[in-house]
């Protein structure tokens, strides 16, 4: 979770077009990363299995990096 955070506040503000998260995802951490993010309710999509995390991964440090 302090990965994500950290990620979230040192990346540059953009629009939220579509938040995928894991079924399993905590709600507390779901309404954090949506809150921060500035995500709406109907922009996420929960998903049963795995999302592609070594995309991710890509997509906060290529982020955090600009």
């Amino acid at each position: 979770m302090r990965l994500f955070e950290s990620a979230l506040k040192r990346r540059k503000r953009g629009s939220v077009i579509r938040l995928s998260v894991n079924a399993a995802m905590p709600e507390e951490l779901l309404a954090f990363v949506r809150d921060e993010l500035g995500a709406a309710p109907e922009d996420v999509f929960v998903r049963e299995g795995l999302l592609g995390l070594a995309s991710t991964a890509r997509l906060i440090t290529r982020r955090c990096l600009s």
